[in-house]
């Protein structure tokens, strides 16, 4: 649920303001959002000149996307108090409720793993081209996958 909401607000906040700021770059006092935008904007051109691909693409996940995530974390998060027999919006902090909620967590660390074990099985027959960095990124998903699929159960 954390991370549907913070993608939508970055959607909202950053994305909403580059495309609904269109003079910021001439600002003499820029906000730090402008000078977010600006950095961003030394590693892909089409920013700076506010091509209109990208202000489409920006507005319809600062308008469209942005506040279907808010929406999302909520209807989880509804779903999640309606299970309880009560259904008090504040029936979130009672500890059957916040197991029903770390549960969603469990199955992340689950399918996860079995991601992490797949990219392996699938592209072991190509590890003798990859670069030894990408073998790594491999394991060491792996690893970090073994990690949380054993930490998050015990400490349920």
């Amino acid at each position: 649920m954390c991370w549907w909401v913070f993608t939508g607000l970055t959607h909202m906040i950053l994305e909403g303001y580059f495309v609904f700021t269109p003079e910021f770059f001439k600002q003499k006092n820029p906000t730090y959002l402008a000078e977010v935008w600006k950095e961003y904007s030394k590693g892909d051109s089409r920013y700076v000149g506010r091509d209109s691909a990208v202000i489409a693409v920006e507005g319809r996940n600062a308008v469209l996307e942005g506040p279907a995530c808010i929406l999302a974390a909520y209807a989880i998060a509804m779903v999640i108090v309606g299970w309880h027999e009560d259904g008090s919006i504040f029936g979130i902090f009672e500890e059957d409720v916040i197991k029903s909620i770390l549960s969603i967590f469990i199955t992340y660390a689950v399918l996860n793993f079995i991601q992490a074990t797949l990219d392996i099985i699938l592209s072991f027959s190509t590890w003798g081209s990859l670069n030894p960095t990408q073998i790594l990124r491999y394991l060491i998903k792996f690893i970090i996958a073994t990690f949380w699929v054993v930490i998050f159960p015990i400490c349920y």
